[in-house]
């Protein structure tokens, strides 16, 4: 449920209250836009190689490119770019963030560590559970991955409940919303700004769903099959949970 602050109904975060976002590690990112419209542009058929691709709108392009741009502001923060989609309606991405003076130096299998009993990944019943979100990616067929999205689509279309209170045994003690500068959540938020910037000074109707979800990446497999469901999503999209134009 909803909780009450000021006399107001206040959404809780989607963030892991008790993960610093800062932390070295790999990141899966997917930001909808608002309503699921579709102002990226439209899934078509290469005339040239036969595969699909997105045919993107200006704002689509403009979405592409301040995605990259991420990497470039920032190189105080050791970051590279993983594999990266635009779809009409959403993108996902692969952020990685390296070792900083911002951030504890963990490595992965350190961070891994961290992770693996986290409580919040496994009883969020309103995301279905991140851990049943990702079950499905150790399997070969992308087709089966649609399933899996589920959870994801429900963070872009509508409020999630309040998350439970984790068992995470985390060796610092920063609360992930303490900072809101050299982490995860300031280069989302400055991604999209850079792209709502963008279609306001140029008069373009576009507008990002509030929110975006992330999932941790635990290890290379996982990474690897990742970022073949992301390269493969222009020709899934017939199927895939977030075409609302079926």
């Amino acid at each position: 449920m909803t909780e009450l602050y000021k006399n107001k109904y206040r959404i809780p975060s989607a963030r892991l209250q008790s993960y610093d976002y800062a932390s070295q590690g790999m990141y899966f990112v997917t930001i909808c836009t608002k309503f699921m419209q579709h102002f990226f542009g439209k899934i078509i058929i290469d005339s040239v190689n036969g595969k699909a691709k997105l045919e993107p709108t200006e704002i689509g392009k403009i979405a592409e490119t301040e995605w990259y741009k991420s990497l470039e502001m920032r190189p105080d923060m050791n970051l590279d770019i993983g594999e990266f989609v635009v779809m009409p309606n959403h993108i996902h991405g692969i952020i990685i963030i390296g070792k900083n003076e911002f951030n504890s130096g963990k490595n992965l299998s350190e961070l891994n560590s961290d992770l693996n009993s986290n409580s919040d990944l496994n009883s969020n019943s309103d995301l279905n559970s991140d851990s049943n979100l990702y079950s499905n990616l150790h399997l070969h067929s992308n087709s089966h991955l649609h399933s899996s999205t589920d959870a994801m689509h429900r963070v872009c279309t509508r409020s999630i409940s309040a998350m439970q209170s984790t068992s995470a045994t985390q060796s610092t003690s920063k609360n992930a919303f303490a900072s809101q500068s050299k982490n995860l959540a300031s280069i989302i938020r400055g991604y999209k700004s850079a792209v709502t910037t963008y279609a306001r000074k140029n008069k373009i109707r576009f507008e990002w769903h509030v929110r975006y979800h992330d999932h941790i990446i635990r290890n290379e497999e996982e990474y690897l099959r990742i970022s073949n469901y992301i390269k493969n999503n222009p020709s899934k999209w017939l199927d895939d949970k977030f075409n609302n134009s079926k």
